[in-house]
């Protein structure tokens, strides 16, 4: 029997490492000019995670760059996210986030991103934001949702618990298809 074009893909990631609650940016100003403290995790890139109150509303041409591009994340800078929690979650309701990534490289904002994602996960978790796994995750490009288990560290004390069997999850069409001849 064929799979089922409609079901979500899930990708299983790597366990994210490199966790800092609250990292010293240092360009000049910058600090001043967001809503919080910067938090860092790399989860198969390096992740810079801001949680604001509005992401719709949040200046990320502007802010962005600037974080990408700190000190505190050299020399490979960090893509920079700015994260809205929309719920944090219960026993009951899944929690969300609204998300918004510029990513190195590109340069730019993207759509999406996978591993912003599950950097806005893992972050919202650790520092309390949001109660448990799995977490819906919104990006302009669509919804996606990161699921992990934790292991290690009591209740309350995420950030001494190591995050195992990290996913990404959501929807996936074939773009492209095609034919290449391998000679050697």
């Amino acid at each position: 029997m064929p799979a089922d074009p409609d079901a979500p893909v899930r990708f299983y990631a790597a366990p994210p490492h490199g966790f800092i609650e609250a990292a010293t940016l240092r360009t000049e100003g910058l600090a001043d000019a967001l809503p919080g403290p910067v938090s860092f995790v790399n989860t198969g890139t390096e992740h810079a995670v801001c949680f604001v109150e509005d992401a719709a509303a949040t200046p990320v041409a502007e802010w962005g760059p600037r974080i990408r591009g700190d000190a505190a994340f050299a020399p490979e800078g960090a893509n920079a996210n700015v994260v809205e929690v929309e719920i944090p979650g219960s026993a009951e309701r899944e929690a969300r986030l609204n998300v918004r990534t510029f990513e190195k490289g590109v340069e730019s904002e993207t759509r999406a991103c996978g591993t912003g994602a599950l950097a806005a996960a893992v972050v919202a978790w650790r520092t309390g934001r949001v109660v448990a796994p799995p977490v819906a995750i919104e990006m302009p490009g669509g919804e996606l949702r990161v699921g992990f288990r934790a292991a290690g560290g009591g209740a309350g004390d995420a950030g001494n618990a190591s995050i195992e069997d990290l996913y990404l999850e959501g929807p996936a069409e074939a773009t492209f298809q095609g034919t290449v001849e391998v000679r050697f």
